[in-house]
């Protein structure tokens, strides 16, 4: 699982368990920061072992998770924490037993959504050897082609010449809110979400006897 996949399983997550998330949680630390795994597991084991009476079951499961994902990122990006947060179980076998078990708590929190929710989230844990693509891969790719088309719009019915991700990313989303296949757990895509994730590294390709004559 790549590490957009696992940060995309954890956004999911804490969207369930809104009401239940402290206000400004984590606020200010860097989402690259080790730090955050610690405040996802001790949030997750706190609210997994609750006995509150407004938690679903869905919520229940989204807590295990979460859970399982701080005690898993923890365990990897700064191993010495697991003795910490874990107590006695630590060691580097039961963190790849956490590790290799963690598709399993993806699936069992899967099998509480909904028929669509629960096929993005298991595209996001497909292995790369299966014949599932991850969905963020395929919007992605996706996403790039019509820009490039809604750019050469703009360059032969315009004349706009500097065209850009930011230029192009409400006609996008627009175009890519059509196809179902392409739309997130919450539904359509922003035009932000499109520009910042899904046009990353994305360059407008001028029609090839138009380019730059030496």
């Amino acid at each position: 699982m790549n590490d957009w996949n696992f940060m995309e399983i954890r956004r999911c997550v804490l969207y369930d368990l809104r009401q239940f998330v402290p206000e400004n949680y984590c606020e200010g630390i860097p989402s690259y920061d080790p730090r955050i795994w610690i405040h996802d597991y001790q949030l997750g084991k706190k609210l997994a072992f609750s006995s509150n009476p407004n938690m679903n079951r869905r919520q229940h499961a989204a807590s295990e998770l979460l859970m399982r994902l701080g005690m898993v990122a923890a365990g990897e990006h700064i191993p010495d924490q697991e003795k910490i947060i874990l107590g006695n179980q630590t060691g580097k076998q039961f963190h790849e037993e956490n590790k290799r078990l963690l598709p399993d708590w993806v699936r069992y929190y899967a099998g509480h959504l909904s028929p669509r929710a629960k096929e993005y989230l298991l595209r996001l844990i497909a292995t790369e050897s299966s014949n599932v693509i991850p969905i963020d891969r395929g919007w992605k790719d996706k996403a790039k082609a019509i820009a490039q088309e809604v750019g050469l719009e703009k360059y032969r019915r315009d004349g706009v010449r500097n065209i850009s991700a930011r230029s192009v990313c409400d006609e996008v989303a627009v175009r890519l809110a059509k196809d179902p296949s392409t739309h997130g757990l919450q539904g359509q895509r922003s035009a932000d979400n499109v520009r910042v994730d899904g046009l990353k590294n994305w360059k407008f390709i001028p029609p090839e006897e138009e380019e730059s004559v030496d």
